[in-house]
């Protein structure tokens, strides 16, 4: 009897312990631990690591890893750490271009609810061996998100640094979707995926209707492709996708209308992030172009001495 008032107790604490805390945070407890020992100033990388956790574990919740682990690493691929100089230019980035791009349209909250938990950097890529295809980055669990290869950052090219928020957007889009359904209609647009989807080249891809050949793969893949590719790559490249898709030609065309497919796949997305988080991604997709503009290599050195990461 002693025992079953004890357990009681117990579970009763605990609920109202639970109970407080969600009134005093609604959005709940920090994944990391509170108690974690302070930074030590005299680290050759104090710097950078107060930047990350003011400006990403404080706000948003989020860890910015880019000292390799090999727990967070898969262990099939042999892969290297990213430089330090190249941590310090994607953090910045990564602050810059990705999350004040999302604080231009909505707000913190927002990104303390949905953003990835921990970003990873690995300085290579990671090539499938069986298939030839290379890995630019993916998605955990709705809670980590690693890219790849950030030893090639080139912040003077803007192809180069298309690769990593293309792959941002791409992986953030399997995260909300994770959370939030997307409309079944999209699962009836497109029928012609294909698991061995790299032996499509981009103009064939097209005209089927899928923005690359990888969003040919699956419907969650050309659910992420289509956002992805419409917020970063340019008005002249998108332009250019919708003239490829309307030519009508590769092996599995059959009389599809590859320009109507893509933006009705696109509609749907704009949709979704209108009612199911109130963001208009015409306005994103302004953002994102209007910051990356500014972006050359002297717009970068002059961010790490403004974020004290120099």
């Amino acid at each position: 009897m002693k025992n079953r008032i004890y357990k009681f107790l117990v579970i009763s604490l605990i609920v109202s312990c639970l109970y407080v805390s969600c009134r005093e945070d609604e959005l709940g407890d920090s994944i990391f631990d509170p108690e974690a020992p302070e930074l030590n100033e005299n680290s050759f990388t104090y710097n950078l690591d107060k930047f990350c956790v003011e400006n990403f574990r404080e706000p948003y919740n989020m860890q910015f890893m880019y000292k390799l682990s090999d727990v967070g690493s898969n262990m099939t691929y042999n892969v290297i750490p990213t430089s330090f100089l190249n941590s310090k230019k994607m953090a910045a980035l990564v602050k810059y271009l990705w999350y004040d791009s999302y604080l231009d349209v909505t707000n913190s909250r927002f990104l303390k609810e949905n953003s990835p938990r921990i970003l990873h950097l690995i300085g290579c890529a990671q090539i499938n061996p069986f298939s030839g295809t290379e890995v630019l980055g993916f998605a955990e669990g709705g809670v980590k998100v690693t890219l790849t290869k950030v030893n090639e950052i080139n912040e003077n090219d803007h192809k180069n640094l298309e690769k990593y928020f293309h792959t941002m957007h791409h992986e953030f889009l399997h995260i909300l979707n994770q959370k939030k359904t997307f409309p079944r209609e999209f699962n009836l647009i497109s029928t012609k995926y294909e698991v061995e989807w790299q032996k499509r080249d981009p103009l064939s891809a097209a005209c089927l209707g899928f923005v690359t050949p990888y969003a040919g793969s699956s419907i969650s893949e050309d659910i992420a492709e289509t956002f992805a590719v419409y917020i970063v790559w340019s008005k002249s490249d998108w332009d250019k996708l919708l003239y490829d898709a309307s030519l009508g030609v590769g092996p599995d065309w059959e009389g599809e209308d590859g320009v109507e497919i893509i933006l009705k796949k696109l509609n749907l997305v704009k949709e979704w992030f209108a009612d199911s988080w109130n963001i208009d991604i015409d306005k994103l997709r302004e953002a994102v172009h209007n910051r990356i503009s500014y972006v050359n290599a002297d717009f970068v050195k002059e961010l790490l001495i403004e974020y004290g990461i120099e």
